[in-house]
């Protein structure tokens, strides 16, 4: 549920909408007591993990539990669910953070037990680069929360729609998440990859934000996230510089694509305007070494893929644009 903010929003109207939200979570947690019952929960790790598993099960009734949140929406729910009040809800509040300081363990030996690959759709154009089980593993270890319960659709490959930046711009158009995976053929064979929250387009200056990541898969995965540089810059030239290039996240036109910066001018991944040659450095923005090696920054371009996310709820794209890009594309 989402509350939208504007200059005409009223207070009470956003008092509301936060009443609604808690009104609706209570009620969830009021209907997952009986699985909880079932479970031997031992962290707060692991109870949120298996109540998003609840909510994202075909058994769950959403309809039930708008009846739990509010009596009125059905003549069998009779009893209202009663809620603290704001004086009893903050002094609740602060004895259980007090509790939790000293109790709560973080645990994520759960979620990792119970990790799983990523899914793949299988078409009539099959996936090549994602059809690895331990390549999916390890790619949903590595992607943000709500993506890792989808399945990957390919969208692009370099042996489908030919070698052009114009056909991959074309086929990323409706696609705002996008994971792009890269095989390099010179000096040695590799998989590298990169994912993407901003659809690839045409522009003269630097996108993305900070969820974006590089990444190695073959022979040795690893995962380059942005972290933020800390210091406090001043309003030196080389300062501004440095704090650029941290933010380097994509830069993409005609002539090439890449992610990452850094002062010699060379990208975490770049490749070129027909997808045949790339190469790879150490960045300011993802603190990576060079994602084939030290000594092979630059590279040949075997096969490229680009892959969309599908929800496994309703299978619908994640970002709600259910655009087929190969019915435009002449094979």
């Amino acid at each position: 549920m989402f509350i939208l903010i504007s200059k005409k929003t009223k207070i009470s109207d956003l008092v509301e909408g936060y009443k609604a939200i808690f009104r609706f979570g209570l009620a969830l947690i009021a209907s997952f007591k009986s699985e909880m019952k079932l479970m031997n929960i031992k962290n707060s790790q692991m109870w949120w993990t298996v109540l998003r598993n609840f909510t994202f099960s075909p058994s769950f009734n959403f309809d039930l539990l708008k009846r739990k949140a509010y009596s009125r929406f059905g003549s069998k729910m009779r009893k209202r669910l009663n809620f603290p009040s704001r004086r009893t809800f903050a002094r609740n509040m602060k004895l259980n953070e007090k509790w939790a300081e000293s109790n709560v363990q973080m645990d994520y030996s759960y979620s990792m037990s119970k990790a799983k690959a990523v899914g793949i759709i299988e078409t009539e154009h099959p996936p090549v680069m994602a059809r690895s089980h331990a390549v999916r593993f390890d790619l949903a270890s590595w992607l943000p929360l709500p993506l890792r319960e989808t399945k990957l659709e390919l969208i692009y490959s370099t042996s489908l729609h030919g070698r052009c930046l114009e056909s991959f711009y074309k086929s990323c158009a409706h696609s705002k998440h996008t994971l792009t995976l890269i095989e390099t053929l010179t000096p040695q064979n590799s998989k590298i990859g990169m994912y993407t929250n901003h659809t690839w387009h045409h522009d003269s200056r630097i996108y993305g934000d900070g969820s974006c990541f590089i990444f190695s898969l073959e022979p040795d995965p690893k995962k380059y996230s942005w972290s933020p540089d800390k210091k406090e810059y001043s309003f030196d030239e080389d300062q501004i510089k440095m704090r650029a290039l941290n933010e380097q996240f994509m830069m993409s036109n005609h002539s090439f694509l890449s992610m990452g910066g850094n002062k010699e001018g060379t990208c975490g991944i770049r490749l070129n305007e027909d997808l045949s040659k790339g190469s790879s450095a150490a960045t300011v923005t993802f603190k990576n070494t060079p994602l084939v090696g030290e000594d092979f920054q630059d590279f040949e371009v075997g096969l490229i893929e680009v892959y969309r996310f599908i929800r496994n709820i309703d299978g619908s794209p994640v970002d709600g644009n259910d655009h087929n890009v190969w019915d435009a594309v002449a094979l």
